[in-house]
């Protein structure tokens, strides 16, 4: 009861999680054959990687639920059913919607979100192959939302409850952000152009309020390896 009160490790019903699971194995019958085609390879290329998870998500997209690759500028299929349910949520209506996420290793992740009128709650697990490439389940999880926003540019935040100290000794991060509604092309492209390589780590070029007259804070020797990478394709 202690748990179930705090939002994370809830328990979950027998018949539901089997209901997950065969789900999750259904979608990897599905794909089992790119699986195959693309093992051993999408590790060393990324580019091949990303060839692998277009294939799969046009595979899974055909049965009407948003899926999306797990790169950064994946574009979710079938992302109207996604912003369907986050609009009724926030109308306060009792609904339910499963996004399916193409994992670089070739596996799934499913993520069901259910808002009961009150709360959101997220059942997410992962499946992924073995060594006799069969599917096996390796996690599943039911927890609350502690908060969420749909924000105005498509972008789907929230926050899982999640251990927090003195319980834990390390803080444990349950924040998120899924892109729902994609960007337009031009968006994109300058998006993987100049947003990507920077980043929001490791300097402070993209989370400072700066203009050509007032660049005294930004942080030249973290930005400098950045910016050389993209200049000359390779590091310092």
């Amino acid at each position: 009861m202690e748990i179930q009160d705090k939002g994370y490790d809830l328990q979950i019903d027998e018949k539901k999680k089997k209901e997950v699971v065969n789900d999750c194995e259904e979608n990897m019958e599905a794909i089992r054959d790119i699986y195959s085609e693309f093992n051993g390879i999408q590790e060393a290329d990324q580019n091949v990687a990303r060839q692998m998870m277009d294939r799969m998500k046009e595979i899974i997209k055909q049965n009407g639920n948003p899926v999306r690759g797990s790169d950064h500028y994946s574009v979710m299929e079938n992302y109207q059913k996604m912003e369907m349910f986050l609009n009724a949520a926030r109308q306060e209506e009792k609904d339910n919607v499963i996004l399916y996420e193409i994992d670089i290793d070739g596996g799934i992740t499913r993520k069901e979100y259910t808002y009961d009128g009150e709360n959101m709650f997220v059942i997410s697990a992962k499946m992924l192959w073995n060594d006799d490439t069969e599917p096996m389940l390796t996690y599943i999880s039911l927890s609350k939302i502690k908060e969420w926003k749909y924000t105005e540019y498509g972008n789907f935040c929230y926050e899982v409850c999640v251990p927090e100290p003195p319980e834990v000794t390390e803080i444990v991060d349950g924040s998120c952000i899924i892109r729902v509604r994609p960007l337009n092309e031009e968006c994109l492209e300058y998006s993987e152009k100049y947003v990507g390589p920077l980043g929001y780590q490791g300097n402070n070029l993209l989370c400072s309020n700066w203009n050509i007259e007032n660049m005294q804070d930004l942080d030249y020797n973290g930005i400098f390896e950045y910016l050389y990478n993209m200049k000359y394709g390779g590091k310092i």
